[in-house]
């Protein structure tokens, strides 16, 4: 489910940004679930993550 909200918020925002003349490519972003994950990034920019808690649980968004 989480994929899928994500995957109609990226495309509508790339629907507004090429709407208002941007033209880009931009990827849906991966959701990962489970324990002990590791995650490897192959750029080395710096990242935000922004952590979460909820009534079901804790999650984080990597941007």
């Amino acid at each position: 489910m989480v994929g899928e909200i994500t995957n109609m918020a990226t495309g509508g925002a790339k629907a507004l940004f090429e709407q208002k003349g941007y033209d880009f490519d931009m990827a849906i972003p991966p959701v990962v679930a489970g324990k002990d994950h590791r995650i490897v990034h192959k750029s080395s920019v710096p990242k935000s993550i922004l952590p979460f808690s909820t009534e079901s649980g804790e999650f984080c968004v990597e941007h």
